[in-house]
C-alpha cells in the first residue's frame, strides 16, 4: 500500500481545524456555515482541487453534474478528502458543500444547506 506524500500534511490539518468548527452542530445561519465551509475547504480540500492539484477541478458544471445537493453532499462523505474519507463530522462535510455551492453560485448566499433536505435542493448552473 502506498502512503499518500499528503499524508503528513492532511494529518496537520487534522489538528489544526479548530474544535468550534468541529462542535458546531447543524443550527448555524448561512454566513457561518459558509465560513465553516471555507475553513473546511482550506485545511482539507484547496490543495488537491485548486491548479496543479490531483483533484479534479471545481466548477458550477462540475457541482451540478451531481444534480442534487444530497448527492453531491453523499458523494463527498464517502469519497473526501481523498484518502482520509470520513474524517470530517456531518457538519463540515454539510459546510464545505455549502460553501462550495455558494461560490459557485448554485445555491443561495442566504441558505443554509441542510443535510436533511438537501436530496430537494436541485443543482443546475
Amino acid at each position: 500500500m502506498t502512503k499518500s506524500p499528503l499524508a503528513p500534511l492532511a494529518l496537520a490539518a487534522v489538528l489544526l481545524v479548530p474544535a468550534a468548527l468541529v462542535s458546531c452542530g447543524s443550527e448555524l445561519s448561512a454566513d457561518e456555515q459558509h465560513a465553516a465551509g471555507a475553513q473546511v475547504w482550506e485545511v482539507y480540500c484547496r490543495e488537491c482541487h485548486s491548479e496543479g492539484g490531483i483533484g479534479t477541478r471545481i466548477s458550477p458544471s462540475a457541482l451540478a453534474s451531481y444534480r442534487s445537493a444530497g448527492a453531491l453532499l453523499d458523494y463527498t462523505r464517502l469519497a473526501m478528502p481523498y484518502g482520509m474519507n470520513g474524517v470530517l463530522t456531518d457538519d463540515e462535510y454539510a459546510a464545505v458543500v455549502a460553501f462550495l455551492l455558494h461560490e459557485h453560485g448554485l445555491l443561495p448566499l442566504e441558505t443554509a444547506l441542510d443535510p436533511a433536505a438537501a436530496a430537494n435542493i436541485p443543482l443546475e448552473e
